[in-house]
């Protein structure tokens, strides 16, 4: 088994563990505080139904509390709005300074992304990371005092209690670094542990916040963008800031340069979904850019990789059109995967990205009439 899959099953292992041990610390607080006798032992099969759906109700409600925390405590930092996503809905800014609202085909439970002061000598990433944690802990609180203010066999003390695990889950989980996920608590680690790895963390922020403005990477300052063997590579975080960099040479034409960074960083030290966006950059390096279609049929076969390859993202689409047309010699394939490309940009939120990959297919489609 490698490195990495080593590394990934550990960082899945790890995860699955934390939440354990949050449940039997949460079950051995329940059984010593007594909450036990109030909540449980006079609970009727109705109430048994209201706390297996306040479960759920609060699994969603807790990832908005959590966001919001983001929003605010980003808000309380300095930073400006940029993006805000539940589930498929997302809010946004343009380039005009408007705030405005889609609906996607790509789901995620929630994310805030905030965008920095210019100034990064007024960065401050410690509350804004928080934030999450905070909003949890308090909404957490609040259904502790809840429980305890409602009378005993009360139908909502069931929500209350479903209100205490679960954001309490959310607090322990996002709190506890995992790198192999990039959460909060590791975001918060690997700023505070080195100079680089706060600086690269503000250039995610800076630099995501300049493409929502509809700056596409080549117009960004390559000073700010050229980060790779002046900085650290070895903090994930300056990992995840060299693939705007990689995106930015490819952008530029600098595919040569582009694919040396793909291959010469530690993607051991990153976490999985930034490996695999690594391997997604050669693969469309050596399809459109150097062609080498042998190259591009070792990355694209690797058993890992193809599971990767199945997110339901532009960014994969786009580079699977590539891959039917020349290696598969699939044209129609590639005109399917296409037309869904198309619909799939247009939703991009990210108005530089959105140009970018527009680009990108309005050259795909140039190779197809050839």
């Amino acid at each position: 088994m490698s490195e990495k899959k080593k590394k990934k099953k550990f960082g899945n292992l790890a995860f699955i563990v934390i939440c354990t041990l949050v449940g039997a610390v949460i079950g051995g607080l329940i059984g010593t505080t007594g909450i036990t006798i109030g909540a449980f032992d006079d609970m009727t099969g109705v109430g048994v139904i209201v706390l297996l759906f306040s479960l759920v109700i609060w699994f969603m409600l807790a990832i908005v509390v959590h966001e919001f925390g983001h929003l605010i405590c980003g808000w309380g930092s300095g930073y400006t709005f940029g993006f805000f996503k539940l589930g498929s809905l997302s809010w946004f800014i343009e380039a005009d300074g408007e705030i405005k609202f889609k609906r996607s085909k790509n789901f995620a439970l929630g994310q805030c992304l905030m965008i920095p002061p210019d100034d990064e000598a007024e960065f401050k990433f410690l509350l804004y990371n928080l934030g999450g944690v905070i909003f949890n802990f308090l909404a957490g609180s609040a259904m502790l005092l809840l429980w305890y203010l409602l009378p005993s066999g009360h139908l909502l003390r069931g929500f209350a209690v479903a209100g205490v695990v679960i954001n309490s889950l959310l607090v322990v989980t996002n709190l506890i670094p995992i790198r192999s996920q990039g959460n909060d608590g590791a975001n918060i680690v690997e700023a505070l542990k080195s100079a680089d790895g706060k600086h690269a963390f503000y250039l995610l922020l800076y630099i995501n916040g300049q493409r929502m403005q509809g700056k596409r990477l080549s117009e960004i300052d390559e000073d700010i963008i050229r980060i790779y063997g002046k900085l650290d590579a070895n903090s994930f975080l300056v990992g995840n800031a060299l693939m705007y960099e990689v995106e930015y040479l490819i952008d530029t034409g600098q595919v040569e340069e582009a694919l040396a960074i793909c291959q010469t960083v530690n993607v051991e030290k990153y976490p999985v979904i930034h490996g695999n966006l690594f391997n997604l950059y050669q693969l469309m390096i050596y399809l459109t850019y150097l062609p080498n279609l042998e190259k591009a049929k070792e990355i694209y076969e690797e058993k890992a990789f193809q599971s990767f390859l199945k997110l339901k993202l532009p960014s994969i689409t786009a580079v699977l059109i590539a891959y039917e047309l020349l290696v598969n010699n699939s044209r129609e394939k590639a005109e399917k995967l296409l037309e869904k490309a198309k619909k799939d940009a247009a939703n991009i939120p990210n108005k530089g990205e959105r140009l970018e990959m527009f680009d990108y297919l309005a050259y795909l489609e140039a190779k197809m009439e050839v």
